[in-house]
């Protein structure tokens, strides 16, 4: 998701059935720099080259499952909700980013 940050994630996960995993998870990120700034994809994101914004980027909570439905294909799904910590909130709008993931992997 990010770059540049120092990253803590607890969380669990339960296996519904043999094809049908869940998990929740709480994730905490810290610059890993006060002096630089938060980068997603290769872009800025948010940037305090003075170090003042603070150095707590935010917390987010998040819920995900795998389905395998075959030996093939496996289904990922999942949501967090980013809440700024005092760097997003110095630097932007400071307000929650919603994440949604989707993927389908195919092996062949």
């Amino acid at each position: 998701m990010f770059h540049n940050v120092v990253h803590f994630r607890a969380g669990f996960q339960y296996t519904v059935r043999t094809n049908l995993t869940v998990a929740a998870g709480y994730n905490d990120f810290w610059l890993a720099n006060r002096h630089d700034g938060v980068y997603a994809g290769g872009k800025s994101v948010a940037r305090s080259t003075s170090g003042a914004a603070g150095a707590h980027v935010g917390q987010e909570p998040d819920v995900q499952a795998v389905w395998t439905p075959s030996r093939t294909t496996q289904v990922n799904a999942g949501y967090g909700r980013l809440f700024a910590g005092e760097f997003l909130k110095k630097t932007t709008a400071g307000v929650p980013y919603s994440l949604v993931l989707l993927g389908v992997t195919q092996r062949f």
